[in-house]
Formats: structure tokens, C-alpha cells, sequence
């Protein structure tokens, strides 16, 4: 059975993407800007990680290989030669397809394809929540993981991940919403004092020696980051409402979003779409991008309700059984 409150995060979440990419692009413009795109890099990856972790099954079966072949590998495989084949016009360099290293934000979609994998056996242990967390923790000490094969992210993120799963459903209804707003207004409080601080520990890509920090540095603020994604993971969850449908569907439809609202940021930097943003206010621009940044999120939710095949391929096994 289906939560409400967790297909609605999943939109929120989606539509805090488009933002941060957006807001990305300007960040550099104003203390203000770079602080709103770290609030929102603190919590939003390990919040979409822990929501789609409550609704993954913990079984890893013929059917449920199927799902993860329609629903994660063919739609990774599609977009990916799709970003490319359109990067490599801007560029006016030749195509060349590439399968282990994700572009850009199809990195999550690889590494969704691979916790899904990762969850029956972290489940086969006795504490799985432990044991994702020190492999995080561990994985930051291996120099040569980054981008190929998303090995850092998918490492990094796991135990959000693995924590959804587990208490995913349960922390969506635990604990006060008031202590959920003053949770996330800690974080925007911290992503203030804190927006010098570099952005690549948010990513999660690489480890803590191109961090520039020693073994035991790079493990605490790691570890640090750790409680505070799951604490902003958890007050983000815990404020979406229960019983709102409009919002649930859009969440269902949320991958569309995902998958295209890169395409026209890519098309905005290559056009020179946010030059002018610069000369805006400091809270014009926040606000202005938050909106193009909800309005794309909600075109794409309905376009992928009327392009489903192009998002999920799980009707090839129809035609296979037609056939």
C-alpha cells in the first residue's frame, strides 16, 4: 500500500532538484543564493535516497528484476546516450557513448539501480543501518572512487537508502511537525554560517583526499553530514501532508521531471539563459528561480503522465508476452 505523504515528499524532493540546479548556476552571485542551494543540498539527496528506500521491496526476485530493468536500467541507458548525443552538439564534438560513467544527474538513477541490488544484502546482516554507515564512512578513505560507476555517491548515500527502507514509513509520521520546521530552520541557520564551506562534501563524489583533509577530519564531517541528512530527511518527510492525492500523483510522476528538467537548465547555460540573473536582487533571485524551478517541475510531471513508455519500459515484457 501506497503512503500519501511519501509520493508527495518524492514531488517536493524533485522540485528541490530542478531548484538547486537552477540556483546553481547563480550561486556564485550572492551570499544568499549560495546559502539557499547548501540548505538545499544538506538534506535534499538523502531525503529522495530514504523516500525511495520506504517503498523498495526488500526482495530481489525474477518480478522485481523486471521492474528494475523497466524502470531504472533502460531509462538510464535512454537518457544517458540522450545527454550525451545533445552535449556532444553544443560542443561540436563527435558522439561518443559512455556506459560507466553517469552524466550529470543520472548519476542518482545509477545509483538507485544499484542500492536496489545493495538492500537484500545489507538486510542479510544483523544491524544494516550500522554497516551502510561505516561503508560511508570507509569509502571516503579509498582515493581512487569518484565518478565512474557513481561508486562514491552510491556509498555515500546508501544508509539513507537502507534507514528508508527500514524506518522510512514510520519516521514519516514520528515526532512533532513544529520540531520538523525548527529542524530544517537549524539547517538553513547552518547553511548560512557554513556557505564557505565546499560543496563537494554535499556531492559526495570523491573521497577525503581530494577533500584536501586527513582520514580522521574527513570521518567526522562525513559523519557529521550523515545525521544531518537524516535529520532534514526526517522533517522534510514528516511535514508533507497525509491525505493529499493532487500531490501524491504528481510525486508518481516525479521521474519525467527528474529525467527532463536537465535538458533545458543544460540549454540555459549553453544560451547564455542566465547571464541577466546576476543583476537581479538577492531575493529576486531565489524566488524567480523557485518558481521556473516549480513551474518546470510541474510541465514534466504531466508530460510524463502522457509520455509513460519513454520513463518506464516495463512494457517490453507485454510485448514479449503478446508475442
Amino acid at each position: 500500500m501506497r503512503l500519501h505523504n511519501l509520493d508527495a515528499a518524492r514531488f517536493v524532493l524533485v522540485t528541490l532538484v530542478v531548484i538547486g540546479h537552477l540556483l546553481e548556476q547563480v550561486r556564485h552571485v550572492s551570499d544568499s543564493v549560495n546559502a539557499a542551494y547548501y540548505f538545499l543540498y544538506l538534506f535534499h539527496i538523502p531525503a529522495l535516497a530514504l523516500v525511495s528506500g520506504a517503498v523498495a521491496s526488500p526482495v530481489f526476485d525474477r518480478a522485481q528484476a523486471r521492474k528494475w530493468l523497466g524502470a531504472l536500467v533502460a531509462p538510464y541507458l535512454v537518457f544517458q546516450a540522450i545527454y550525451l548525443y545533445t552535449e556532444a552538439g553544443w560542443q561540436g564534438q563527435s558522439f561518443n557513448f559512455r556506459l560507466t560513467t553517469p552524466y550529470w544527474l543520472l548519476w542518482y538513477l545509477f545509483s538507485l539501480a544499484c542500492w536496489r541490488i545493495l538492500l537484500p544484502v545489507a538486510l542479510a546482516t544483523r544491524w544494516p543501518l550500522v554497516l551502510s554507515c561505516l561503508v560511508t564512512l570507509a569509502a571516503g578513505m579509498v582515493s581512487d572512487i569518484a565518478y565512474p560507476f557513481s561508486f562514491s555517491r552510491t556509498l555515500v548515500f546508501l544508509p539513507f537508502f537502507v534507514g528508508g527502507h527500514l524506518y522510512g514509513k514510520r519516521l514519516s509520521a514520528a515526532g512533532s511537525r513544529w520540531l520538523a520546521a525548527t529542524a530544517l530552520l537549524g539547517l538553513a541557520v547552518l547553511a548560512w554560517y557554513g556557505k564557505s564551506f565546499s560543496p563537494m562534501w554535499l556531492y559526495g563524489s570523491v573521497g577525503y583526499a581530494e577533500l584536501k583533509v586527513g582520514a580522521w577530519q574527513g570521518l567526522a564531517i562525513r559523519a557529521g553530514l550523515l545525521f544531518l541528512g537524516m535529520l532534514g530527511a526526517w522533517a522534510l518527510v514528516r511535514l508533507m501532508p497525509t491525505d493529499s492525492r493532487r500531490l501524491a500523483w504528481l510525486g508518481r510522476m516525479s521521474i519525467g521531471a527528474y529525467l527532463l528538467h536537465g535538458l533545458v537548465v543544460r540549454t540555459g547555460i549553453h544560451n547564455g539563459w542566465f547571464g541577466p540573473v546576476g543583476q537581479w536582487s538577492e531575493l529576486s533571485t531565489i524566488l524567480l528561480l523557485s518558481t521556473y524551478g516549480l513551474a518546470l517541475t510541474l510541465v514534466a510531471c504531466a508530460l510524463s503522465y502522457w509520455l509513460k513508455p519513454v520513463f518506464n519500459y516495463d512494457w517490453m515484457w507485454k510485448l514479449k508476452r503478446g508475442r
